[in-house]
């Protein structure tokens, strides 16, 4: 679980020009392509990219105990399963365009044009999901950086995880508390 918190926060700002760009564009490599790649551009790309910047600076961000940087494990799940839904919105979702050549998605350029009804049904489920997920994800994590505020000492830098679930009390500065 570790390395799942720490991966996922390195990811957060490479994704945010990754997802968009997915979503945008990277569809067309598979031969997906529309004017929903338009729209996208100027609408849904934008807005995700800003979610994931407003994301990163929500985060209350720890050290390990190697003193790496590294975000809580609800965070982390939360913005993983946020990134996967993202990826197959951009699979999923069926483009429209000029021609009957571009209109389909990702999933229906590898599984047929028959797979077209079942992958629109599908990327409106994973839209709807990641939506809520985002607001979410929001709502989350300004509840958590009120929470922060309230207990952190000024001028203390990162918490450590300890000095959030430790039912004692916070850890003293610089004493390392032994693995459980």
């Amino acid at each position: 679980m570790e390395g799942l918190r720490r991966t996922t926060y390195q990811l957060i700002l490479p994704m945010a020009v990754v997802l968009p760009v997915w979503i945008s564009f990277g569809r067309a490599v598979f031969g997906s392509g529309g004017w929903l790649m338009v729209i996208f551009t100027v609408t849904l790309a934008p807005a995700l990219c800003v979610l994931l910047i407003v994301c990163r600076f929500l985060i209350p961000v720890g050290l390990d105990a190697a003193g790496r940087k590294t975000i809580g494990e609800v965070e982390a799940i939360l913005l993983a399963v946020l990134y996967l839904q993202v990826f197959l919105f951009g699979f999923f979702v069926v483009d429209g365009g000029d021609t009957l050549d571009s209109v389909g998605s990702v999933a229906t350029e590898i599984f047929g044009k028959g797979f077209e009804e079942a992958s629109s049904v599908l990327s409106g489920v994973t839209f709807v999901a990641a939506v809520a997920l985002a607001v979410t994800i929001l709502v989350y994590l300004a509840v958590q950086r009120a929470k922060l505020r309230r207990t952190r000492q000024p001028g203390s830098g990162f918490w450590r995880p300890s000095q959030v679930s430790d039912p004692v009390g916070p850890s003293t500065p610089g004493r390392q508390k032994p693995p459980r």
